[in-house]
């Protein structure tokens, strides 16, 4: 559980407490399948009626010998834990693993949740709109294995803390940000400057538009390099939600495509 929605919680705790009503009237014949890694999702499972069936990082060998890394249609390790979350649901409903095997290989990703939009002019380019709060980002910056990264980022504040991005930003290979309207990207570029020691060197740009985004990540993306959208804010600066964010990402993404 991370933190969320704090411009409408008073403080995580209040927004914890909400949380815990998903399970608070779960009867002994229900189950509750939640990830034990999470010390507050184990919280508020030890106080549950319902048949408890967690899971965690080390289970993922295990799922590993259920479908091979590559027959997986979900990019990075989260969705690993994702896929864990959801082997065990349609366990409790008798689904056979040779099944669940063919489910995984076929499922097709849901729009803007790090979306593999095409690989042009050399550049990957994922739309992960959904990517709401810092720490959607940080997963999705582990996720590229080293790959230089042109990150935008930026949008309506939400109450977030952004440090622990920051420090993510300087430890991987993001080689661009790419603030996007006014908001919390300025937030992050302050706290990147904050952070003494620098590791990764990386230029920043201030953009009013995504068409402008869109255009310095063709201009500024080493070759084979990731030019992904994760913006680690809610999308109210400049767009109606995040679905009009991603399909504007999308958009210029093929415009570009296609010039010179």
């Amino acid at each position: 559980m991370f933190q969320d929605h704090l411009n409408y919680y008073l403080n995580f705790q209040e927004y914890q407490k909400a949380k815990e009503n998903i399970t608070a009237h779960q009867k002994n014949s229900d189950f509750l399948i939640y990830n034990s890694d999470d010390k507050s999702v184990s919280q508020i499972a030890q106080k549950t009626k319902a048949q408890k069936l967690p899971f965690n990082r080390n289970l993922i060998l295990e799922l590993k010998k259920i479908i091979k890394p590559s027959e997986n249609p979900l990019v990075g390790e989260f969705n690993l834990m994702n896929i864990l979350a959801g082997v065990l649901v349609v366990r409790v409903l008798g689904v056979a693993d040779s099944q669940i095997k063919k489910g995984v290989k076929l499922f097709k990703p849901l729009p803007h949740r790090l979306e593999f939009v095409g690989k042009f002019k050399g550049i990957e380019f994922y739309d992960n709109s959904m990517a709401t709060i810092p720490e959607t980002t940080i997963l999705d910056l582990a996720t590229f294995n080293g790959k230089p990264i042109s990150l935008i980022v930026g949008g309506s504040e939400k109450g977030s803390d952004y440090t622990n991005l920051a420090k993510k930003i300087l430890e991987t290979q993001v080689k661009n940000l790419i603030i996007l309207g006014q908001g919390t990207g300025q937030k992050i570029l302050e706290r990147v400057k904050l952070i003494p020691q620098q590791r990764n060197e990386f230029n920043s740009f201030q953009v009013k538009s995504m068409e402008a985004a869109v255009r310095v990540c063709y201009e500024k993306t080493p070759k084979n390099g990731v030019c992904l959208l994760s913006p680690a804010a809610a999308s109210f600066n400049l767009f109606k939600d995040y679905k009009e964010r991603g399909e504007l990402f999308k958009k210029n993404v093929k415009k570009f495509a296609t010039t010179k």
